[in-house]
């Protein structure tokens, strides 16, 4: 066994701030989350972006990701994001039908904004507005592959497929909401 131990930490690279063509490329169910500042629990989804038009040195896409509460209600942020990325409100009808995963490859404008992460003095970047793509305007092709994960429909597959960090957070709900053994 070796005794040198990394330090390195995670290179995670923030989102520039400023708005960018961008397109929805994993829709991941995090399954119940614990809020320790309020004390309860509720449903999570995690909404990941790649910013199209903005590489890294590297050639990647720069990554925008939010979590949000699974809730369509009238005040809840997901609904709220999602009208303005649909530039339309909810429908009684569209409300009762609409699947998550049909944001999976919808482009948009995502407009982000950097602040210090409130875990540590590193930068965060966070979403301030999203829109449509005006018709005249072409998002480029995807460069991640979509990731589409719900715990209804659970397969090994899908959630080997995942990062271990997303799966990490998963079974830590898990665990900690319900007691379970994680997956």
């Amino acid at each position: 066994m070796s005794l040198n131990l990394n330090t390195k930490e995670a290179c995670f690279i923030p989102a520039p701030e400023g708005l960018h063509i961008a397109r929805c490329y994993a829709v991941i169910d995090l399954g119940m989350q614990m809020n320790k500042k309020y004390g309860n629990c509720s449903p999570k989804v995690l909404i990941a972006w790649e910013l199209s038009d903005n590489l890294m040195e590297d050639g990647k896409p720069y990554v925008q990701m939010q979590q949000y509460t699974v809730s369509l209600n009238k005040s809840s942020l997901l609904r709220a994001l999602l009208e303005q990325w649909r530039g339309r409100k909810f429908s009684i009808e569209e409300l009762k039908i609409f699947q998550l995963k049909e944001a999976l490859g919808k482009p948009c404008y995502l407009t982000t904004q950097q602040s210090t992460n409130p875990k540590g003095d590193q930068p965060w970047s966070n979403i301030v507005n999203i829109c449509q793509l005006p018709s005249s305007v072409t998002c480029p092709p995807p460069i991640n592959p979509p990731v589409y994960f719900d715990l209804d429909d659970y397969t090994d597959a899908s959630y080997l497929a995942l990062s271990e960090r997303i799966r990490h957070k998963i079974n830590l709900g898990m665990t900690t909401v319900t007691g379970l053994t994680p997956l």
